[in-house]
């Protein structure tokens, strides 16, 4: 068995075994998630288990292979160090690039980011006691390396661009910070609404395929947002979640800026599409199609979801749950790390 099919069959047990943790009630895996809550407040427990689920459903041997069908690997090529730098805001985000290495027949030298330490390195071990080679495919890191082949690395705008700089010379993925966006069709349903909501909270909206704006209809009656978004009202009881309601509706305040107040989340007219924790970003328009042109240009979304389909669109409710083949920032991560030299 090739090295590839090994690890297709690894990552298929670590599924087996997070959807058996998922369905059943432990002390062990209540304190594993205190643990992580405790080392980042912002993932809570319906989050560490959103990402989770996520992973017991695309780690099955299945899905990789479908995933995976599309490409040529060439299982004499040399084995390359890739140095992946991770980012944390929402639970796993950097799992994917993980797995795309190791996939590819890579070496990971992986910095992971201080806010998602401990569910990582979790899911680390479980692969190690199914398999004690897997440690060969990985080393963790903490400072600076020099010996390496190429970079993945994600991180703000300004950590961006010195990604940019520092390792001009390598082949290399730099994601910058990115966000999603909404456009919403004249006939959109409550229910649709409703799975907007979830885009829009999942996460706390701190992941790139969060929706932080809107754009509606001429006339499009807001209170049906209000009434939508009612089922994600426990969140005002997250102490940091809701010190960024107070602080937003204070700045707003103070500038005399007109809002909505739905209590735990701020409805904002702004023609901005990065909108601040706890705010919502609202704009209107006047034809759909000229819409839907307009935002396509903006370099800095993710992702467009909407209730009526076009081309490079996502339906309402599904952006957190990508296709292994939905790369971030449309760069196909196993064409670069089986194409690099």
């Amino acid at each position: 068995m090739s090295a590839k099919e090994s690890n297709i069959a690894l990552l298929n047990h670590l599924a087996l075994e997070i959807e058996a943790l998922l369905s059943t009630s432990s002390g062990e895996f209540d304190s594993l998630i205190s643990r992580i809550n405790a080392e980042n407040p912002w993932f809570i427990a319906s989050e560490i288990k959103r990402a989770l689920n996520y992973w017991s459903i695309n780690l099955r041997q299945s899905v990789v292979r479908n995933w995976l069908n599309s490409y040529k690997f060439d299982e004499k090529k040399v084995s390359k160090k890739v140095l992946l730098i991770c980012a944390g805001n929402i639970p796993l985000v950097g799992f994917h690039d993980f797995i795309s290495v190791i996939l590819s027949g890579h070496h990971v030298l992986l910095k992971l980011s201080s806010k998602d330490q401990k569910l990582f390195r979790y899911l680390l071990k479980r692969l190690e006691h199914l398999d004690s080679t897997f440690s060969r495919n990985y080393t963790l890191i903490n400072e600076p390396v020099k010996a390496f082949d190429a970079v993945i690395a994600t991180g703000s705008a300004n950590t961006s661009r010195y990604f940019e700089f520092y390792f001009k010379d390598y082949p290399k993925i730099i994601r910058p910070n990115k966000t999603s966006v909404s456009i919403l069709s004249s006939s959109v349903s409550d229910q649709q609404l409703s799975l907007l909501a979830e885009d829009v909270f999942n996460y706390f909206g701190l992941g790139c395929r969060s929706i932080t704006k809107i754009y509606l209809p001429q006339n499009f009656d807001l209170e049906r947002l209000r009434l939508a978004f009612e089922s994600f009202n426990e969140l005002i009881h997250h102490h940091k979640f809701r010190n960024n309601i107070d602080y937003q509706r204070s700045i707003n305040l103070l500038n005399k800026t007109d809002f909505i107040d739905l209590g735990h989340l701020l409805l904002i007219e702004n023609k901005a599409v990065f909108s601040p924790m706890g705010c919502l970003y609202y704009e209107f328009y006047n034809s759909f199609e000229a819409c839907v042109e307009q935002v396509k240009q903006n370099d800095d979304l993710q992702l467009i979801a909407s209730d009526f389909s076009f081309e490079n669109s996502i339906s309402l409710g599904e952006t957190q749950s990508p296709h292994l083949n939905q790369y971030a920032d449309q760069i196909d991560t196993i064409e670069f790390l089986t194409e690099f030299t």
